[in-house]
């Protein structure tokens, strides 16, 4: 399927976006290079300063590596290095290349995804069903009308740069059946129905600030008491992941007024995550993380001691707690196994 110029000075690509059935193309990253190759030509034989536009469409993974191995990576500050995509596309692209001095060229165009698998990375669920339109520039990248399949439900993305900064928001809702069957933690097992949720990660040199917030509104929580929960309950959940550095960060998870939990996680050196120390604080507010390992302090009005099995079964990656350091917490009454006191 070659490209041919049209009226306006670009290059298109005449067919429909392939479809599932298609044969990969070997050469398919020369499409992304004739593309941009062409503007160039165009410049060169009289243009002068503008290089006309183009147009092409195939693999969305396939037009990501070509943009790790051209100019355009720079120029987007190497915010794509860590996408992976499954699903097809349509590049335009446009550029202004000065004649005769230093200047560097001016690149400006958008990437339409039309039902898209995205992974944007470490801090990002997976992107199902997406669809939208990235713009970029020299100076900055953008998200316009963008939606995905989120944590289970339909969900908005909005993404953008800026002084060195790539920023994204999101909401949606939550699904647990959905979230069940994509994640093996063992706590998912206790939750049903569906919340809404609002997300914020700003990412600079590779370093992440996530943070997401809900209220739980319609979600089911069959945990023992005082995690146990009912549909039409607002309990706020804060969740916020820090990066400190490239092999260190904290994460913090305050559940209402009942549990207020902040770790320090590092990476060890087989590539997985352990927590060396912090503070779960029951029924109050969070002290500084003081010595190592994990201590567990607070009082709580209630608390039912049957329905923890397997509660701290995590895959190993996400980092699983170490031997609990203390615990000095205080209890007005604990239930369980026939028993109360």
């Amino acid at each position: 399927m070659a490209a041919h110029r049209t009226g306006t000075g670009g290059f298109t690509d005449p067919g429909p976006l392939a479809g599932s059935e298609s044969k990969p193309r070997k050469n398919s990253r020369g499409r992304f290079a004739k593309c941009a190759g062409g503007l160039a030509r165009h410049a060169g034989a009289g243009r002068v300063g503008d290089g006309g536009g183009c147009e092409a469409a195939d693999d969305t993974q396939r037009l990501l590596d070509y943009v790790r191995n051209s100019p355009v990576h720079t120029y987007l500050n190497g915010y794509t290095d860590d996408f992976q995509a499954r699903g097809k596309g349509l590049l335009k692209l446009h550029m202004e290349i000065p004649i005769g001095h230093s200047a560097p060229p001016k690149v400006r165009g958008s990437y339409r995804v039309d039902d898209n698998t995205l992974d944007l990375g470490l801090y990002v669920p997976v992107l199902q069903h997406a669809q939208g339109t990235i713009s970029f520039s020299n100076e900055a990248v953008q998200t316009q009308n963008f939606t995905a399949q989120i944590l289970g439900g339909p969900a908005r993305l909005d993404l953008r740069s800026g002084e060195g900064i790539l920023r994204i928001s999101a909401d949606g809702k939550m699904n647990a059946g959905t979230l069940r069957d994509d994640y093996s933690y063992p706590l998912l097992r206790h939750l049903r129905g569906q919340t809404a949720w609002e997300a914020e990660i700003a990412v600079h040199d590779k370093l992440a600030n996530v943070q997401v917030r809900s209220d739980l509104l319609g979600l089911v929580s069959d945990l023992p008491r005082p995690f146990n929960k009912l549909p039409a309950e607002r309990i706020n959940l804060r969740f916020e992941q820090k990066d400190i550095n490239a092999r260190q960060n904290s994460l913090k998870l305050q559940y209402g007024e009942i549990f207020d939990a902040t770790l320090l996680r590092s990476e060890t050196g087989d590539g997985n995550w352990a927590i060396r120390r912090g503070n779960i604080v029951l029924g109050g507010k969070q002290d500084e993380i003081g010595m190592e390992g994990i201590w567990i302090v607070g009082r709580l009005p209630h608390l039912d001691l049957q329905g923890w099995s397997g509660w701290s079964d995590v895959p190993q990656r996400e980092g699983v707690l170490p031997n609990i350091a203390g615990i000095n917490v205080t209890l007005d009454q604990v239930t369980g196994f026939g028993n109360r006191v």
